[in-house]
């Protein structure tokens, strides 16, 4: 493929985005001028807001900072440092396991030895935890998304139809009312428009955890459960597959329901029992309320904060495994680089069992891993 045909390439995927986009949130695009915004994407910017406007926009953050319960301003003005921050934090992580993808999608890595550990994905180091769920816009913000994720989404809705259609002047980075005022519209109207699209992940998800943790669930055989569900099904369970300290988030009450709905009722109960069983109270923490602002939750303290207190006072959790309960939900686990690993994680495994296995590799065949998107492109690990 030469340049031209990159080129046009990349361009029919940007129109067919923009057109995707378009058809399901057509009615959040209805401020931005789209036939000016492709010839220059920055003309907004420099309409700036008159004090009357300006006054307006700080009072719809202001009420959205009280209804959601965290700073929109603070987390779009730190948003250039947070990327670097969290590059920084993570990176390292990052690299250990995109080294560890390759061996599992290869058939290098010894599945025993992973069987052995208490997790598939090795833990997320602290400081990496901390700049994803710690006391900061980003944690705040993430953490607040996914315990109230129907309270926030409300928010942002009364947000959309708050703002001036005008630019805040704000440093370093201008708040632009009618792009934000479409962000705020499509993220307050996201579940209703994306969930049906999900079902069916989500159903399969909840079909897989049905048939791998048992009724009766002891501290030993925790190990037993989660290999089951990782290296067992056709492809590994999402839930079970997730790192530490973020492994085994609670279950949504959209994924309460579906369980209900689809014949499988008591596995809320048996899924929430083996969290409390087998994952250790300060991991589990990490999906508690926000600590700073506790004070509006009955003094409850969780997240990042919490997470890293508990470890802090138990110098060798780490090294042992046992780092230091929540009912709330961080249904959007939108921490992206968490759920990227995860997806190459499940990705390579496919690619493994599609693949020439090793001996003594006794993973179940899979029809689809054996086609050649799974075996030949290895791109993906």
């Amino acid at each position: 493929m030469n340049d031209d045909d990159t080129d046009d390439f990349m361009s029919a995927m940007g129109g067919f985005g923009a057109e995707m986009i378009t058809m399901m949130f057509g009615q959040c695009l209805e401020n931005v001028d789209l036939d000016r915004l492709a010839e220059d994407p920055f003309w907004e910017v420099n309409h700036g807001c008159d004090a009357q406007q300006t006054t307006k926009f700080n009072n719809a953050l202001n009420s959205f900072e009280t209804c959601a319960g965290f700073d929109l301003k603070a987390l779009i003005e730190n948003f250039a440092s947070m990327q670097v921050g969290l590059l920084m934090k993570c990176g390292s992580y990052a690299v250990t396991m995109s080294q560890e993808m390759d061996g599992i999608g290869t058939g290098t890595e010894d599945i025993e030895k992973l069987k052995a550990k208490d997790s598939p994905l090795p833990r997320v180091p602290q400081g990496c935890v901390e700049a994803l769920v710690g006391n900061n816009p980003f944690g705040q913000a993430f953490l607040y998304a996914g315990e109230f994720p129907d309270r926030e989404q409300k928010c942002f809705s009364e947000l959309t139809d708050n703002l001036p259609m005008c630019t805040l002047d704000e440093w370093p980075i201008p708040i632009v009312g009618s792009w934000l005022s479409a962000f705020a519209c499509i993220y307050g109207s996201a579940q209703a428009i994306i969930m049906p699209m999900l079902q069916e992940s989500v159903t399969g998800e909840l079909e897989m955890l049905n048939e791998c943790i048992p009724n009766e669930i002891t501290a030993s055989d925790c190990k037993e459960i989660r290999n089951k569900c990782v290296f067992d099904n056709e492809s590994p369970s999402m839930n079970m597959a997730i790192p530490p300290p973020f492994w085994n988030p609670p279950m949504s009450q959209i994924c309460k329901d579906s369980a209900t709905n689809s014949g499988m009722d008591d596995l809320v109960e048996r899924y929430e029992a083996f969290r409390q069983t087998c994952i250790p109270p300060a991991d589990m923490a990490i999906w508690d309320i926000a600590a700073s602002h506790q004070e509006k939750h009955g003094g409850m303290e969780g997240g990042g904060a919490s997470y890293m207190k508990a470890a802090a006072a138990s110098p060798s959790a780490s090294s042992s495994g046992s780092e230091p309960t929540s009912t709330v939900f961080a249904k959007g686990l939108g921490v992206g680089m968490i759920v990227a690993f995860v997806g190459m994680f499940v990705v390579s495994m496919l690619r493994r069992r599609g693949s020439q296995r090793p001996v003594g590799d006794d993973f179940n065949s899979l029809e689809l891993a054996e086609t050649p998107e799974f075996t030949e492109t290895p791109e993906f690990t």
